[in-house]
């Protein structure tokens, strides 16, 4: 199979998956199980090729950026936010970094992850459903700039599950959303915001760390694949918003645990 199409395929699905909440590096790993990245693609394409789908979240939010940018309230609380949303993550990425990479980048744990990601989803839909039955407009009214300190907090340290593949970064976040008692649109729209800062910081740690395994080669892949991710998270963004507040989490989880377990029988029979 030609590499150009490899890279494309991979670049599709990190567009899709960055913001579904089905896990971008889980299912990058798994199509690299069964369909070989290039030879001279190394080992950080899998990381680095999130900055498409980062661009395609500073394209769609640009407006809300730059209104906060602007008011300097507006900035100092969302900057507060944001800081206490990623330090979680951040602190233990870094200290679990070489395990991470050697021990959770299996398809076989990501299989796991998947299943255990889609419990978590139908607990929080069914969290949601018991608590606004009696708070329904309370919540739905609740935006980006209504979002507390401990609520930011809240989905910080669900966000810190996403370090292991499958479980989903976006789906962490926006099931961390929900239980700190926010709509879906809100805890998807802080998510896929919260992915700019923190995944631009994963992106630039992993190019340092490997930059010595970096070629020219690497680079054109990294940079194609990272441009097909961007324009199909574009697309993604707004779709995955609107089918969040109609359908909820359930058919992401359904979609989790079906592949799971197609996976695993695939796995175990190869």
């Amino acid at each position: 199979m030609p590499d150009i199409f490899i890279i494309f395929l991979n670049g599709l699905v990190e567009g899709l998956t960055e913001f579904i909440p089905v896990s971008s590096t889980g299912h990058l790993i798994i199509l690299n199980y069964f369909l070989a990245l290039p030879h001279n693609t190394g080992p950080t394409f899998q990381i680095a090729i999130q900055l498409g789908a980062i661009l395609a979240a500073l394209l769609y939010y640009r407006s809300y950026i730059l209104s906060v940018i602007f008011n300097g309230t507006l900035c100092i609380k969302a900057g507060i936010n944001f800081l206490l949303a990623m330090v979680p993550t951040l602190l233990v990425a870094y200290f679990s970094y070489d395990f991470i990479k050697t021990q959770l980048f299996n398809p076989i744990l990501v299989c796991f992850a998947l299943i255990i990601g889609a419990v978590l989803m139908l607990i929080a839909d069914r969290y949601n459903d018991k608590e606004n039955n009696s708070k329904q407009s309370e919540n739905d009214r609740l935006g980006l700039n209504d979002i507390s300190p401990k609520q930011a907090f809240i989905i910080g340290c669900f966000q810190v599950l996403s370090l292991w593949p499958g479980m989903s970064r976006s789906g962490s976040c926006i099931i961390g959303g929900i239980f700190a008692k926010l709509n879906y649109q809100t805890s998807a729209d802080f998510s896929f915001l919260l992915g700019i800062p923190i995944i631009t910081i994963a992106v630039v740690f992993e190019l340092f760390k490997n930059a010595g395994q970096l070629s020219v080669a690497n680079m054109q892949n990294l940079a194609l694949g990272s441009f097909f991710s961007f324009l199909i998270g574009i697309v993604a963004i707004k779709t995955v918003i609107q089918f969040l507040k109609r359908y909820k989490l359930a058919p992401f989880a359904i979609y989790r645990i079906t592949l799971a377990a197609a996976l695993l029988w695939g796995i175990m029979a190869s």
